[in-house]
Formats: structure tokens, C-alpha cells, sequence
């Protein structure tokens, strides 16, 4: 179905060992190969595939300035590549990462005849605003109206969330398509709480009610205000385990070096082998995001949480695409963001029931409603109106 259709992938990184963001990819290299004839063009070397066109990466010092150095001279790779490798009426989807290589594809469209379908992870340059604390209106008119050019430009775009097509659609009338983040069944093993080695390791028995936070830890994942409500938590048998890593990991440690709790374990981070095991250390799994979040972006861990039976606590607006789908099938609890004292009483009222719910089982739930067998098709719907 499909075949003759040309499609190339054009985005940073498509290994599922990478990120989550690699690993989204190459799920859905893996499905768009079976149908069509298929490109790819990465920095990711790992893939020897005949079908796949490497780009180097260059190899620079850590730093904002060489940061940016890195992702432009990455995003011009990538662009010549697709000027060397992509015909005219081809079909070329691109991610929101490199953001620079976005300010290239309309004019790469126009020249190349082009047709492109956007999968937008990251909504800029909103995000940008958030993460950078930019207040100043002529900034935010001049981005909005630069990006109102890029969007308008893509044939069509996909969003991971209801709530960013919500915010996206106030910017372009290009056509977006809902397609939340798709993760395989089978890559997340269910395992027993009690058989968790993560959990063994921090000696914690079934008499706890243990909350999780696993993954990226940055300034969007409002890391302080769960750690303030921590503080706040009245019920002795909750216990708190935060796994992975990013630019605001330092407040979890930082919190343990002063406070010395006994119910809070910083556990760093873990390979991508050793995800099945991470994520069933818990009973409860914390997903959070920053309150002016809404729209922006949806945390994939939610997905793997729920892979792994886990009901999820949302931290976050309650219009997020999370707390909407929380809702909506009975996964968890709802909780707004930047609230200690209401996160608190939430957490030790979930410790009150001990976890003895009435909500359908996660598993389950995300097999029917968000495994990669019932997401991935729905590309098709919308490579077939190109």
C-alpha cells in the first residue's frame, strides 16, 4: 500500500538507543519502510542501512555559542544532502530538531518542488519563550511572525498532543493532525514491583507508596515544585525515586545535600536496556511540566509509564494532552502545576488508598488507545493526501 510513493526522513536522530526522541523515529522508520520507498538522512551512525545517508556530527566543546555552531553546521549538512539525494515531488518529513534546518525547508520546498510534512515535538518558538523567560512583545511578534511563515509553508503537520494543535492552529491554517507519541508493547516489559532491581537496590518494601519521576529533568519539568512539595508530604510511608538526568537534576541533589531526607533517592540516570527495570520501580509515575507548558509539548514518558502498567500523577495545566487522556480513561490522578500544597495533599491522599484504585488497568489501556500498532498507521492517512 503506498510503495510507490517516495518519502525521505530528514532529522538529527533516528536511533532509539539516543533519546526518546530517536527512538519515535525509528519506530516510525521501521513502519513507513514496509509501505513506501524510503530515505533517510541522520547524524545517527549506528544505521548502516543502504537506504539510510549519514551526516558527521561535529565534535565540540560543551557551551551555548559552540552548541549553536554545532546545530547550524549539522542543519547545512543535512540541507545538502537533501539538495543531493531528494527529487522533485517527493515527499520529505522532517522533525522540529535542528530548529535551524526548519528556517531552510520553505525555501528547500519551493526550489526542490518539495512536499513536506512537519512532525512538530517541540512547538517553537513558544517553548522558546518559556524556557528563556522572554517577555519583550516585539521579540515575541517578530518570532511568531517568522515562524507563522515556516508552518504556513509545511503541506502538512503532525502534533503529539490536542492541546498544541489547539495552540498551533491560532498560528497556521496549514492542516495538523493528532498522532500522540506511539511506543512498542513489546520493547516495555512488565515487571513486579517487588522484582524491580532499581527498587531492591533503595530497599524499599510493599508497605511504601513509591512515587516515581523518571526521565528528563530540565526547566520545563518543574523539578522545584515537586521537590517544595516533597517537603510538604504529611503520610511516613511515601517514598519519592527520580531517575535520569538534565539541566535541573542539580536541584535534586542539591535538595538530598540539605534536607538529607530518608524518603527521596536520586538514582541518575539509566540505559535504554535497563528502562523496563527503571520504570517499575514505583507505584505511582510523576509526570510534570511547567504551567505556562500548555500546548507546547507532551513528555513521552508518560507513554512508557503506562507501557509498564503504571497509573500517572499529572503535574501539570489541566488541558494538557496528558491530563486530558488521565482523565478520559482513568489512568491516574490530576494535579495542577506550580501548587506544592495541593500536590502534597494529592500525594498523601493517593498514600491514604494505598493505591487501591478503580481505574482501568494502564496496560491495557495504552495497548488499545496508544501502542505504535494503532499510531503509526495513521501516517498513512496522511501521506495519502499528499
Amino acid at each position: 500500500m503506498g510503495v510507490n510513493k517516495d518519502i525521505t526522513i530528514c532529522t538529527q536522530f533516528v536511533n532509539s538507543k539516543s533519546n526518546s526522541t530517536g527512538y519515535m523515529w525509528d519506530k516510525l522508520i521501521s513502519f513507513l519502510e514496509k509501505n513506501y520507498n524510503l530515505k533517510v538522512i541522520s547524524t545517527d551512525d549506528d544505521r548502516t542501512d543502504a537506504n539510510h545517508v549519514i551526516v558527521k556530527s561535529p565534535q565540540l566543546s560543551k557551551g551555548v555559542f559552540t552548541r549553536l555552531i554545532g546545530l547550524i553546521m549539522v542543519s547545512i549538512s543535512l540541507i545538502a544532502k537533501i539538495v543531493n539525494n531528494v527529487h522533485s515531488d517527493e515527499i520529505v518529513i522532517t522533525g522540529t530538531n535542528p530548529i535551524v534546518l526548519l528556517f531552510f525547508m520553505p525555501i528547500l520546498k519551493r526550489t526542490k518542488r518539495l512536499k513536506w510534512v512537519l512532525l512538530v515535538h517541540d512547538l517553537y518558538p513558544f517553548n522558546l519563550f518559556v524556557s528563556l523567560n522572554i517577555k519583550n512583545r516585539l521579540i515575541l511578534s517578530f518570532f511568531e511572525f517568522i515562524f507563522k511563515k515556516i508552518y504556513d509553508s509545511a503541506d502538512q503537520i503532525v502534533v503529539i498532543g490536542r492541546d498544541m494543535k489547539t495552540r498551533l492552529s491560532y498560528l497556521t491554517d496549514t492542516d495538523i493532525d493528532v498522532i500522540q507519541n506511539w511506543v512498542s508493547v513489546s520493547d516495555i516489559e512488565v515487571i513486579e514491583r517487588e522484582s524491580s532491581t532499581v527498587l531492591k537496590s533503595v530497599n524499599w518494601n510493599s508497605e511504601f507508596t513509591v512515587f516515581q519521576f523518571f526521565g528528563n529533568m530540565g526547566r520545563l519539568q518543574d523539578i522545584g515544585n515537586i521537590l517544595t512539595a516533597i517537603g510538604l508530604v504529611k503520610s511516613e510511608n511515601a517514598r519519592f525515586i527520580f531517575i535520569g538526568e538534565g539541566s535541573h537534576s542539580h536541584l535534586v541533589c542539591d535538595y538530598i545535600s540539605k534536607h538529607r531526607p530518608s524518603n527521596l533517592v536520586y538514582f541518575g540516570s539509566l540505559d535504554m536496556a535497563e528502562k523496563s527495570q527503571g520504570l517499575a520501580a514505583c507505584d505511582v509515575a510523576m509526570v510534570s511540566l511547567d504551567k505556562d507548558m500548555l500546548g507546547l509539548g507532551v513528555p513521552s514518558k508518560s507513554y512508557f509509564s503506562l507501557a509498564a502498567g503504571k497509573p500517572i500523577l499529572a503535574i501539570m495545566d489541566f488541558d494538557s494532552e496528558i491530563s486530558l487522556a488521565v482523565r478520559e480513561h482513568g489512568l491516574g490522578w490530576c494535579c495542577a502545576a506550580d501548587n506544592p500544597e495541593s500536590l502534597a495533599l494529592r500525594i498523601d491522599d493517593i498514600c491514604r488508598t494505598s493505591v487501591v484504585i478503580n481505574f482501568a488497568n494502564p496496560r491495557d489501556t495504552f495497548i488499545e488507545y496508544y501502542g505504535d500498532h494503532v499510531l503509526l498507521p495513521k501516517f498513512q492517512s496522511v501521506i495519502s493526501r499528499l
